[in-house]
């Protein structure tokens, strides 16, 4: 099992809205991927944690709200709609 993950495209910037909605099961397609990063966010996300994560980012470098790093993107425990001015939010994995 793994889970869906809503990604809401932000009009400007690399730090866009999203949040695991759902657990699914998803049957492998032909083309490009990469099954290592594939190996590691099945492990990350039976770990736990998913639901802490807030924003797919396509920044750099990643910080301490980083949930998994894949090759140029990355989950965060960060909410970008929260714009109070704060340090982002650290959650433990």
């Amino acid at each position: 099992m793994g889970g869906m993950l809503r990604i809401q495209r932000a009009e400007q910037g690399s730090i866009w809205p999203a949040r695991f909605v759902a657990k699914a099961a998803f049957i492998p397609c032909s083309g490009p991927q990469d099954a290592e990063a594939g190996r590691r966010l099945t492990a990350t996300y039976a770990h736990g944690g998913a639901k802490a994560v807030r924003s797919f980012r396509l920044d750099e470098p990643t910080d301490g709200t980083c949930w998994f790093a894949g090759d140029g993107w990355w989950l965060s425990t960060f909410d970008p709609r929260e714009t109070s001015g704060s340090d982002p939010i650290i959650v433990p994995r």
